[in-house]
């Protein structure tokens, strides 16, 4: 500043220093001091001017960082709005989330209990298939003889007299219900539809045979007292037989097992019958055991005297599959020699009495004197009969009474 500086003394040309005289030092001094005075205020005036300064700086830093606490809350508000936005959108998308998963599982637990449901009709449609199936197996295997015998070789099919008719009461499973010996007053409960009502409920008794039916139930042409049940099985006739016996019917009987014949050719008779023409007693025994079948009883078809040293036989086996298996292998085992299995085919011819030799009734009801079959005269058996005429006894021809060649027998079994 101009009016704070002291002036210095003026020098000469020479360099020679002035000195200033008392009254310009006073006046000098004077100076000074009011310089000193103006430099103090205007001192101060800049150290007011700073304060205030610093004081609109601070209130400025003040007002600002208030400004910026404010747009910092702001944004914090702003962001806080958002981030709620976001969690409410998070909260209802798991909220969706949620409700479709339980609608899935719904829908998966109904899916798995519609899976269930038919994993159990179809195990029951198996089961009830493979029963079905295994009847139908058995049953074709047991319905007829004349199946296994159509499977032979060529050579010995001259042995049949045509394809295999339907099945009949000769080659199907059956058992027998007789009811003769039934009172009066039970008559009416001793009908065929009762009977087969009452053995029906009886086979649904378990949960295996709830929906059992009866294959068939049909009346004896022979004898209208007796009721053959049809069976699928051996093992479905064991089961009837059972149920039929449970029945409460006085005067029922269930009649002995059914027997199955086979036709063995070529027999050697010695193994067999004794020197009078009859069967060797332990002979059904001892040949079943060497076939490993049960044989209930031997007939013999071919003459018994015959000088013929073979001959035809029909052998009763206890069992069908015994029988069928018989057939299949297409031989007998007699005391080591083999012999042919064939099917056995009864005559369709009319009934004629072995006693009387007449048509039209049997041995076991006639009450006449008995006939001989080969001369025609009375009190002697055919067996031990000498005459060497023969005379028929139904028609009177040239041959012995149950000749094949009888015209009374040819017109009966044609009738």
């Amino acid at each position: 500043m101009a009016d704070a500086m002291v002036e210095e003394p003026a020098t000469t040309r020479s360099g020679r220093v002035i000195t200033p005289s008392t009254r310009a030092r006073e006046a000098s001094g004077s100076t000074d001091s009011t310089g000193t005075v103006r430099t103090s205020k205007k001192s101060m005036t800049q150290i007011e001017l700073t304060a205030v300064k610093k004081a609109a700086n601070l209130i400025e830093e003040k007002q600002s960082t208030k400004d910026g606490s404010k747009d910092m809350l702001r944004k914090i508000c702003q962001y806080l709005e958002s981030t709620f936005l976001e969690v409410k959108g998070l909260k209802e998308t798991l909220s969706k989330q949620e409700q479709m998963i339980q609608e899935q599982s719904e829908m998966i637990r109904k899916q798995s209990v519609s899976i269930k449901e038919l994993q159990a009709q179809l195990e029951a449609t198996q089961s009830q298939k493979t029963e079905e199936c295994k009847q139908l197996q058995e049953q074709l295997e047991t319905i007829s003889y004349a199946g296994v015998v159509a499977t032979r070789p060529h050579q010995q099919q001259d042995a049949l007299r045509g394809p295999p008719g339907p099945p009949t009461l000769g080659n199907t499973l059956f058992c027998t219900i007789d009811t003769s010996r039934v009172g009066e007053e039970h008559k009416a409960q001793a009908q065929i539809a009762n009977i087969r009502q009452r053995i029906e409920k009886e086979m649904r008794g378990s949960e295996e045979t709830k929906t059992w039916r009866c294959a068939a139930m049909i009346k004896d042409p022979k004898n209208a007292d007796r009721v053959k049940v049809i069976c699928r099985n051996e093992d479905e006739i064991q089961q009837v037989k059972e149920a039929a016996q449970k029945i409460e019917l006085p005067g029922m009987r269930i009649l002995c097992d059914q027997l199955y014949p086979v036709k063995i050719d070529n027999t050697n008779r010695t193994a067999v019958l004794d020197a009078d023409g009859n069967i060797l007693p332990g002979a059904a025994e001892a040949l079943g055991k060497e076939n490993n079948v049960n044989i209930a009883k031997i007939s013999w078809l071919s003459k018994k005297d015959s000088h013929k040293a073979y001959g035809s036989m029909v052998v009763y086996v206890t069992k069908g599959s015994d029988a069928k298996r018989l057939l299949r292998d297409q031989y007998f085992d007699i005391a080591g020699e083999s012999a042919y299995t064939r099917l056995f085919e009864p005559s369709a011819g009319p009934a004629q009495c072995y006693n009387c030799q007449e048509i039209g009734h049997k041995a076991f009801s006639c009450k006449k004197a008995q006939t001989c079959a080969k001369c025609a005269n009375k009190g002697h058996h055919h067996s031990t009969c000498q005459a060497i005429v023969l005379k028929c006894v139904p028609c009177g021809g040239p041959h012995e009474s149950f000749s094949k060649n009888c015209r009374v027998r040819l017109m009966q079994s044609h009738a």
